[in-house]
């Protein structure tokens, strides 16, 4: 039946128009087929790529500590150079490898900035700020803390702040959250609690490998439970908000908050790392029960 003076009969030329399929149309996103990959080779590729980097960080700087003076400003200002380096080595790697592996845009793995990154950075740092709190009076309950000795001696302020932050975050908290709370969430979202299973197992496992004052293999065990706990919440906040930033601001503001503790001369032991970390596995637990109520799905769009 004819509309507005317009049959819907098609002509010859129609009929004989090349069909032009949605992923050839101009502007149209690619067609998924899928990563180039096998999900465990994904995981561990990343994993790899990001200690491959620190190492290719020490190599390219490294010439440059006989170079230079020997005095304090320089040690930090080379120290912060490594960090910078190492910050961009990963963006640049992880930008080739989630649009060649995975075939997709690297804003949907978080690495994208808007005007919400800086409030959810903001609230990351604090939530773990939030954490060392509460969990510094309840480790005094359950066992005598060390004293740690202040990480920097006859240093001036200033350095001492430029060099935290700049471990805290372009060393640790974006380029390790990057890794696991962007990249292997993400590629591994069709099954997201296996994504999450798998991002929270490995990088509690890597942590195995740290030196963070443990004394024989059963210390080693339960230093697992700071790890643990702050990667269930780094992971619940950044898919509740929606932006890795959340996550970002939760691994940087653990390490500020452990080592302006430290400053301070807060103790540590066996018993803040269980506490610290039942702290934010109790933060983690609500927000990724929330997270799962509202939406279920692995998507950084803030």
């Amino acid at each position: 039946m004819p509309l507005a003076g317009r049959s819907w009969s098609m002509t010859n030329a129609q009929k004989n128009a090349p069909t032009v399929l949605p992923s050839t149309a101009p502007h149209a996103e690619p067609d998924r087929v899928g990563p180039r990959w096998p999900a465990w080779v994904r995981v561990v590729a990343a994993v790899g790529v990001i200690f491959g980097l620190l190492v290719a960080t020490s190599l390219l700087t490294a010439p440059l500590v006989g170079l230079l003076p020997d005095t304090v400003a320089t040690s930090v200002a080379l120290r912060v150079g490594q960090h910078l380096v190492f910050f961009l080595l990963v963006i640049a790697a992880f930008t080739v490898l989630v649009r060649k592996v995975d075939r997709r845009h690297p804003a949907e793995i978080g690495l994208r900035i808007t005007r919400w990154s800086l409030p959810f950075l903001i609230l990351g740092v604090g939530v773990s700020t939030f954490a060392q709190v509460i969990a510094a009076p309840l480790a005094g309950l359950l066992g005598e803390l060390r004293l740690m000795p202040p990480p920097t001696m006859d240093v001036p302020v200033l350095l001492v702040v430029l060099l935290v932050v700049s471990q805290a975050f372009l060393l640790q908290g974006l380029p390790e959250e990057l890794v696991f709370r962007g990249y292997i969430l993400v590629t591994l979202s069709a099954r997201p609690w296996v994504a999450i299973g798998t991002s929270v197992g490995a990088f509690t496992a890597l942590h195995l490998l740290s030196s963070g004052g443990q004394q024989g293999l059963v210390e080693r065990l339960l230093y697992l439970a700071m790890p643990l706990g702050f990667a269930v919440s780094a992971t619940g906040l950044a898919l509740l908000l929606k932006s890795l930033w959340a996550a970002v601001g939760i691994h940087a503001g653990f390490h500020w908050a452990t080592m302006v503790g430290a400053s301070q001369g807060m103790g540590d032991g066996p018993a803040l790392w269980i506490t610290l970390g039942a702290v934010h596995l109790a933060i983690g637990v609500i927000t990724l029960v929330r997270w799962q109520r509202i939406n279920g799905t692995i998507t950084y769009t803030r």
